[in-house]
């Protein structure tokens, strides 16, 4: 079983790193003007839109009070 062992040292990995990302006005823009451009494109209705765009606000106003 040493062989065992062997291979076992070779695939332990060590913790996953935690990345930390902040939410910034530039992401969220993109994202507006990326869903309205998706809207157009594949003929969406608006207040599916608006529905998104509203839901992402609310969670990250609720995200900022946290």
């Amino acid at each position: 079983m040493n062989w065992y062992a062997e291979i076992r040292k070779r695939f332990r990995t060590s913790e996953p790193a935690v990345v930390y990302a902040e939410e910034c006005d530039e992401i969220t823009d993109e994202i507006e003007k990326s869903l309205w451009e998706i809207k157009d494109s594949l003929d969406l209705p608006t207040e599916e839109i608006e529905i998104s765009l509203a839901s992402r606000k609310k969670a990250l106003q609720w995200k900022l009070k946290s």
